[in-house]
């Protein structure tokens, strides 16, 4: 057996041969670097009342996750909001998520909400390579 320890992010490829000669060559990448939600997310556009668009842009190709909390909650955890759980692991019915592409904004109709109340949003966004974001949060005031 010989070879070097691989553990540098990046793509990577991989040749092994037997003893008899025959070779396998696989491709591979180590990312170990949390995406980033782009500066001017998370934004609200279309507050109709009972639902909003929610906005959303990563610098990589991710799934994010979303909890809908009253207004003056504690943040939850990045696995209680891909759980779709408050800071009590009490399960959500506004929760969800969604896949986004790189560099694109998306967005995420959210409805069920209360016309006249305020809410906090929660959320974490997730690489394919398992790397959660920090939690983003902020508050949808209403009047």
């Amino acid at each position: 057996m010989s070879g070097t320890l691989v553990n540098a992010e990046g793509w990577h490829t991989l040749v092994v041969t037997d003893q008899s000669g025959n070779t396998t060559t696989v491709t591979f990448t180590i990312d170990k670097t949390a995406p980033t939600v782009l500066d001017e997310y998370p934004d609200v556009k279309n507050d109709l009342g009972n639902s909003i668009n929610l906005l959303l842009g990563t610098d990589e190709d991710t799934t994010a996750y979303f909890v809908v909390l009253v207004k003056g909650s504690s943040s939850p955890s990045e696995n209680q909001i891909i759980a779709g759980t408050d800071i009590d692991d009490i399960h959500l019915v506004l929760s969800g998520n969604a896949s986004l592409n790189a560099n694109t904004e998306e967005v995420i109709n959210i409805n069920g909400l209360d016309k006249d109340s305020s809410y906090e949003i929660f959320v974490v966004v997730i690489d394919k390579a398992g790397n959660k974001s920090m939690v983003h949060g902020f508050v949808l005031n209403r009047p």
